[in-house]
């Protein structure tokens, strides 16, 4: 975390995640898991790749987090089309 601090940009959106929650034996409680989220002021999720909980909220909320300045930024960057020939007619030419 000092390192991020050190060299991130300020706007980063940092956001711990705790996974497995299907699982029956935990390492570490929920509890502590918040505790420690929040005295770094990070946000916390609880998520199950395998059984797909909470996976939509945690991008969802990291989504709305993200600076609007940043993801304007990397959309204008991207080209769609790099490398490919792009036909400028009326029609469909993969129609």
């Amino acid at each position: 975390m000092t390192e991020l601090n050190e060299k991130a940009p300020a706007n980063i959106v940092l956001t711990l995640v705790g996974n497995k929650i299907d699982l029956e034996s935990r390492q570490v409680s929920r509890e502590e898991a918040e505790q420690y989220a929040q005295s770094l002021g990070l946000r916390y999720f609880e998520v199950s790749a395998k059984n797909n909980i909470g996976i939509d909220d945690l991008f969802t909320e990291v989504a709305k987090a993200l600076p609007k300045e940043s993801v304007n930024k990397r959309r204008s960057n991207l080209n769609l089309n790099k490398g490919k020939e792009v036909d400028q007619g009326g029609s469909c030419s993969s129609c």
